[in-house]
């Protein structure tokens, strides 16, 4: 349960001195916002009152993790391994709530934007990236969530234009064509 997962963290959280402690905490982190993650696609599913405080809840010990994870990386910037990767923002973007999806997708699209602009020292997005951004566009009602993943699509394919290791996947067109063969939120069957 979150719960769960966030009293275990909370266990095992430290401060690194090290690199190597350093390296481990950023394994630590990933996995958490990974289970975290997971368990915010389960809110999703069965939508309800409590849930949605649950996802809440998920959304803030996710940014709280991903800040201290920063913090971290930032002490340690000196060397060659980056301690926040692409996998780790992917997984903290699967975490943003689903309640508020355009906030939440909002929220992705300035980090995707950020992490493609090479700002606050963020990697380059990969393609679970876009995916995770165009996915929490998918959940948002009307024309402006098919908008939010046409647009995020098209960074994508301008993206890839650029860096031969990114480029369109099954799911980014799977995600892309259920977008567009929708209506008022619910599937157009002609």
């Amino acid at each position: 349960s979150t719960e769960n997962i966030i009293n275990w963290f909370k266990r095992v959280d430290h401060t690194p001195s090290n690199i190597e402690q350093a390296l481990a905490f950023s394994q630590l982190c990933n996995k958490t916002l990974l289970a975290l993650a997971k368990e915010n696609a389960e809110k999703v599913i069965h939508s309800n009152t409590s849930n949605a405080e649950c996802a809440a809840e998920i959304q803030k010990e996710a940014k709280s993790i991903l800040d201290k994870l920063m913090s971290i990386s930032s002490q340690f910037a000196s060397t060659d391994e980056s301690l926040v990767n692409a996998e780790t923002l992917n997984a903290y973007i699967q975490c943003l709530s689903r309640v508020d999806v355009e906030e939440s997708a909002a929220v992705a699209d300035g980090l995707l934007k950020r992490m493609s602009e090479g700002e606050d020292n963020l990697p380059s997005p990969n393609i679970g990236t876009y995916n995770a951004v165009m996915k929490l566009w998918s959940l948002a009602d009307g024309e402006k969530g098919k908008d939010g993943v046409n647009d995020t699509f098209s960074l994508l394919q301008n993206a890839a234009v650029a860096r031969e290791d990114l480029c369109p996947d099954r799911d980014a067109f799977q995600i892309l064509l259920a977008a567009n063969s929708k209506e008022n939120n619910h599937f157009k069957y002609e």
